[in-house]
């Protein structure tokens, strides 16, 4: 029993194994409770997918989509992180003021001592 006996569990439930790694994956089912136990859990979930018509939600996606959408959301992408550079920029250029009036301020304390 090899590690993609295991892997198998999905593709077979969903029937896109050939016939030879079927038979293969039938035989290994037989005897591992583990497998049984994984596809007993896929059923629904390929009872529900059996339900879904590929052509129509791939025609209901291509009805939704907005060809400006990516360009507006790129360009908003880039103004929030244009922002944040510039707050940073600024946040620096604060920090060194501060930190400058800081070590002119000590400096100048220490040069008054005598």
């Amino acid at each position: 029993m090899s590690r993609a006996d295991h892997m198998d569990v999905a593709a077979y439930a969903l029937g896109v194994l050939d016939p030879q790694d079927t038979e293969r994956f039938e035989e290994h089912l037989a005897t591992c409770w583990a497998c049984a136990a994984e596809l007993e859990t896929m059923v629904p979930v390929v009872g529900l997918l059996s339900g879904i018509d590929g052509e129509a939600m791939a025609a209901l996606e291509q009805t939704h989509t907005d060809p400006a959408l990516l360009d507006r959301t790129l360009m908003a992408v880039r103004r929030d992180r244009r922002r944040t550079r510039v707050r940073q920029l600024l946040a620096t250029a604060a920090a060194v003021v501060v930190f400058g009036g800081a070590s002119a301020a000590a400096a100048g304390m220490l040069s008054d001592d005598p």
